[in-house]
Formats: structure tokens, C-alpha cells, sequence
């Protein structure tokens, strides 16, 4: 199991910075870039998500899922999933990255494994999250952060060229990685749900779904080449708050 997970990170790691393997042996430290402007996302997350196939990690969540360094500012834009997102400082000293505000227990130090892997361990969990440089490519420039975190939850998990098979007429429709859709009459955007407070509507996986006017929760769920969407019915629950379950199916979609 060791092995395949080591293998996943790797893909990950090829995949989200295009990089080439270097083996260990061949790393050497002094060639280290001290440039780490641009955005690195917690490839552990990712990988776990691939693995597990949802993005539902409560037990798995890194302190930030991105980490974005403004060029030649000593900046660090820290995004906590779906919930915050905090200007930091940092500094390098050789392959280290200080960041004395990085979480609640106070400064950390990240290592830079070579040009695409930024290390962190948790001496308070254990935990060590590693972050992978993404290409620019993957950076959606749209609204004031320009993040890749979610691009690549999207490419992990649900983009992809799909046949809606519960239509009177079948049709195919696409989901970008970008959260774009094409070929559906009804939706225009789609997100996944993976932290933040759509998080605690429901114990499944969520995404949103919209026309670009409005939207709604919908849950989803994969088996092999089928993604299911489902309507989602409200759990009222006394003293608690409204949370909702899978209702009936509101796509069927098998990827082409």
C-alpha cells in the first residue's frame, strides 16, 4: 500500500508541475531554487482524494489546501480550503521557507525538496503535507485570488466528456476542470464541495450546481464510469441544524 501511494504522490507531482523526476541520489542542494514565487497546492490532499475517490477528507484536511508566494514580496497568500484565506509573511534561508504565522501553534518551516515539493511536517500532528508546484496553466485567473486548488480537485475527481443516460434523449456534456460545463440545457458551473459550510450539509459528497443566475446543492457520488448527481431532501433534527441526505438521482452520467 506504501508503494502505491508513493507512486500516486509522484503522478500527482508530474502531473500539477510537468516536471521531470530527479531520484534522490541525483538531488542536489545547492541547486535548489530560492524562487518559489507562484502557487503550490497540497498534493497529499489530492492524492488521498484520488485514492479514497471524494473529497470528503475530514480526517485529512492540511492547514492550508494552497499556498500562493507573491513574486519578490516576502508575501505568502494561505488558503484554508473553503473557509479563509490569510496574507502572511515569509523568509528563505537556503531550502527552508519561514512562515512565523503559518498556523495556530505559531511559526513552521517548510523545506524545499527540490523545485516542485514543498514539505511540511506538523510536529503537533505528525502529519506531513506535501505541496507541489502547479503550472501557470492551471491557475484560474478569474476574481481577486488566483488560485489552482480547485482546478485541480476538479481534474482529480470529476472533469471530464460524460453521456447524461436518464434524459428522454441522451445527451453528452462536458465538466471542465476550469468548473465550466458544456452541453447541459440547464447548468453552466459546477463546484465541489470541500470545506467551509457546505462541508456540515451532509456526511456525502456535495458540488453546487448553477446557471450562472442561481444554483443549488446537489449531492454526488462514482461508481467505475458512472457519476450520479442527486437531489438533496432536508433532515430536520431537533436542536441540530438542518442538514440534508440523497434524494433521487437528478443525473446519470456515464464518461465517454
Amino acid at each position: 500500500m506504501l508503494k502505491q501511494v508513493e507512486i500516486l504522490f509522484l503522478v500527482l507531482v508530474l502531473l500539477v508541475a510537468g516536471c521531470k523526476y530527479v531520484a534522490p541520489e541525483h538531488r542536489q542542494q545547492a541547486k535548489l531554487r530560492t524562487d518559489v514565487a507562484g502557487n503550490w497546492v497540497c498534493a497529499t490532499m489530492l492524492g488521498s482524494a484520488v485514492q479514497r475517490n471524494t473529497a470528503r477528507l475530514q480526517g485529512d484536511l492540511p492547514p492550508y489546501t494552497e499556498l500562493i508566494f507573491m513574486p519578490d514580496s516576502g508575501k505568502v497568500v494561505a488558503i484554508n480550503g473553503q473557509v479563509e484565506i490569510l496574507h502572511l509573511s515569509y523568509t528563505i534561508q537556503g531550502s527552508k521557507v519561514i512562515v512565523p504565522d503559518f498556523y495556530a501553534a505559531g511559526s513552521a518551516n517548510l523545506m524545499l525538496e527540490n523545485d516542485s515539493v514543498l514539505v511540511f511536517n506538523d510536529e503537533v500532528t505528525g502529519q506531513e503535507w506535501r505541496y507541489a508546484k502547479v503550472s501557470s496553466a492551471m491557475v484560474n485567473t478569474e476574481g481577486q485570488v488566483h488560485e489552482a486548488f480547485p482546478t485541480m480537485m476538479n481534474k482529480s475527481l470529476l472533469a471530464g466528456d460524460y453521456v447524461v443516460l436518464n434524459a428522454s434523449a441522451p445527451y453528452a456534456v462536458t465538466l471542465r476542470p476550469n468548473g465550466y460545463i458544456f452541453g447541459s440545457p440547464t447548468y453552466t458551473r459546477y463546484a465541489i464541495c470541500y470545506g467551509g459550510d457546505c462541508a456540515n450539509f451532509s456526511d456525502d459528497d456535495l458540488l453546487y450546481l448553477s446557471n450562472g443566475r442561481q444554483g443549488e446543492y446537489y449531492g454526488w457520488r462514482k461508481s467505475g464510469d458512472t457519476l450520479t448527481i442527486y437531489r438533496l431532501s432536508e433532515v430536520h433534527e431537533q436542536d441540530e441544524m438542518t442538514s440534508y441526505k440523497f434524494d433521487k438521482p437528478l443525473l446519470v452520467m456515464k464518461r465517454k
